[in-house]
C-alpha cells in the first residue's frame, strides 16, 4: 500500500517484507529508482508506524536511510533530543531479521 502525503512525500507499508533487512533492501531499491528516474535524492525512514518513520526520515537528509526498530521507538521520550535519537544509518548496521 502507498499513501501520498504531499507533493514530495509518501508512506509505504513494508510489513509484507517480513523483516527489517528486507525492508531496508527494498528502501534502497526505491531510493535507487528515484535517483535513476528523477535525478533526485530521497530520504527514507523505516519505523513501526508512520510517525516514527517520518521522524526517522528527517535524521539523515537529504539522502539518508534510517531504520528505527520497535524496541528503539519504545525508548523515544517524545522530545527527540540529540541524546534520544536512535540515529542509526541503515547502511551502517545490520538490523534484526
Amino acid at each position: 500500500m502507498v499513501e501520498g502525503a504531499g507533493i514530495d512525500e509518501a508512506y509505504f507499508d513494508l510489513s509484507f517484507t517480513g523483516s527489517n533487512v528486507r525492508a531496508v533492501d527494498l528502501a534502497r531499491q526505491i531510493k535507487a529508482a528515484i535517483l535513476a528516474q528523477e535525478r533526485l535524492t530521497a530520504s527514507i525512514g523505516i519505523g513501526p508506524n508512520k510517525m516514527v518513520a517520518k521522524i526517522a526520515s528527517d535524521f539523515h537528509k537529504p539522502d539518508g536511510l534510517t531504520l528505527v526498530t520497535p524496541e528503539e521507538a519504545e525508548g523515544l521520550s517524545g522530545t527527540f533530543g540529540r541524546a534520544e535519537n536512535p540515529r542509526h544509518r541503515a547502511q551502517d548496521r545490520e538490523g534484526p531479521g
